[in-house]
């Protein structure tokens, strides 16, 4: 009898199926990313994980914002993103901001999704109009999601600040915009 319980035992063992690990997901990108003026729980990142959780998704949402991250930073620290499911790129506003031509913002945004995909992710870009690289996304397979345009009500801007980065209530509003793109492609992952 012994025998049999230790063998029944050593077979459960060895068949238990393995516990998959959380879906990764990156946001990369400036201070939109970072949240400028919030607190972590506020940032986009932290509100997108708490909404997926939520919904029942198993996911890390890591914030790896930069505050005044140009797409030209975003090429040479692409490194830095390490092994994710789905990366959330969010760049090119400061380098409009200082100037830098659209071309060049496009290609580094190319560049970065390209990279991005090599290593075995699915890329989400976000756009803004002041650097709006939808079609690059588009043209490498990459769904985008546009925000911004006009000054935002102030309702959703951190107070005081010139830049007017979005507050805790901005930055909601921006999750709830991500957050279909980025289910379908969690969902066409696993």
């Amino acid at each position: 009898m012994k025998t049999f319980l230790i063998g029944a035992l050593l077979v459960l063992a060895g068949t238990s199926p393995a516990i998959a690990a959380p879906m990764r997901v990156v946001a990369y990108g400036d201070s939109g990313v970072y949240g400028k003026g919030v607190a972590r729980n506020e940032t986009y990142p932290a509100q997108l994980e708490a909404m997926l959780r939520q919904k029942g998704y198993d996911v890390t949402v890591t914030n790896d914002g930069v505050n005044g991250l140009t797409s030209t930073n975003a090429v040479a620290y692409v490194g830095s993103v390490g092994k994710a499911d789905v990366v959330i790129v969010h760049v090119g506003v400061n380098d409009a901001k200082q100037g830098v031509s659209p071309g060049t913002i496009r290609q580094n945004v190319a560049w970065v999704i390209d990279k991005l995909k090599a290593n075995g992710a699915r890329v989400l870009v976000v756009s803004n109009p002041l650097a709006d690289v939808c079609d690059v996304a588009s043209s490498k397979g990459a769904p985008c999601v546009k925000w911004g345009g006009l000054p935002p009500d102030t309702q959703y801007v951190v107070p005081g600040d010139p830049q007017q980065h979005l507050n805790a209530a901005g930055l909601h509003v921006l999750a709830l915009k991500i957050l279909p793109a980025l289910e379908k492609l969690l969902v066409a992952k696993h």
